[in-house]
């Protein structure tokens, strides 16, 4: 039997099925995108300069809080509609497997950027996106389930 410590080791720092990493990857794309999916009728009024939170006081409330959003610099609403272009790229390339460490940051950043710049708009499931995105963000990116793994002459395993 394994010593306590030696099952904590084992249990933070062991081997860890790839494929795990690969369907939690899968998920949090397809949730995020349909989340981006409902807040795209309302990209506008939530996100754009002529929506409904004023920009200087949203920039007033949140001054000194270290919060990223790109909608501090992009208000028209022709640029809202490419950033949320951009995100649901972003998340069906990393639902894809394709570049996915990239698709993880910009996913990341878009969760970001929009709770803190639409936080009438925010749910709980928002916060939790948010940490997902960062967790694979930061988790190893395997070749398993993805087309990165296609592309470099590997086959899909299961």
């Amino acid at each position: 039997m394994k010593q306590p410590a030696g099952k904590l080791r084992e249990f933070f720092f062991g081997a860890a099925d790839p494929r795990a990493y690969a369907l939690v990857r899968i998920s949090f794309a397809i949730v995020a995108l349909l989340n981006l999916i409902d807040l795209w009728p309302d990209r506008h009024a939530f996100f754009s300069n002529a929506g409904l939170i004023d920009l200087e006081t949203l920039r007033q409330n949140t001054t000194g809080a270290p919060f990223i959003s790109v909608f501090y610099w992009i208000q028209e609403p022709a640029g809202v509609t490419a950033m949320f272009m951009v995100a649901a790229i972003a998340l069906v390339a990393l639902g894809c497997g394709y570049a996915t460490r990239m698709c993880a940051i910009i996913a990341w950043l878009w969760h970001c950027s929009y709770v803190t710049r639409a936080f009438p708009a925010m749910h709980g499931w928002d916060v939790l996106l948010r940490i997902i995105a960062f967790i694979l963000m930061v988790s190893p990116s395997d070749r398993k389930w993805c087309l990165d793994g296609l592309w470099n002459r590997k086959t899909i395993q299961f």
